[in-house]
């Protein structure tokens, strides 16, 4: 899939990164908290808040560089079917970030599904 980074020399690339950011501080605190939690029900608080920050993240991560052009399975070199990831939620993402906002949803969402799929 040949695309072209989209973020280049926008304000939109300090943004998403930041964002990025914000969320790897976030998941770090959550697990200092994870580690000095006494109760179970606590434990599985900041593991489910950890799991979930990790979730979001990723999909910042991925949808950052479908933004940029990179290929998913440089990225990603392996993925179980059950664990891929979604596609709405990368979609979401990148129409938050993006400096063009001329191209629709669906249009967007099928260059997404297709770059997840895309093999070697």
């Amino acid at each position: 899939m040949n695309t072209v980074n989209v973020l280049k020399g926008t304000n939109n690339k300090i943004l998403l990164i930041g964002k990025i950011k914000g969320l790897a501080q976030e998941s770090k605190h959550t697990r200092k908290l994870l580690l000095k939690a006494k109760s179970e029900k606590r434990v599985e608080q900041c593991a489910y808040t950890k799991r979930v920050i990790g979730l979001d993240i990723r999909h910042h991560l991925l949808a950052y560089a479908f933004m940029r052009g990179e290929a998913y399975h440089t990225l990603e070199k392996k993925c179980r079917p059950e664990h891929q990831p979604n596609a709405e939620a990368i979609l979401q993402i990148v129409h938050a970030h993006l400096p063009y906002p001329q191209q629709t949803k669906g249009s967007v969402l099928e260059k997404i599904q297709a770059w997840l799929k895309a093999e070697v």
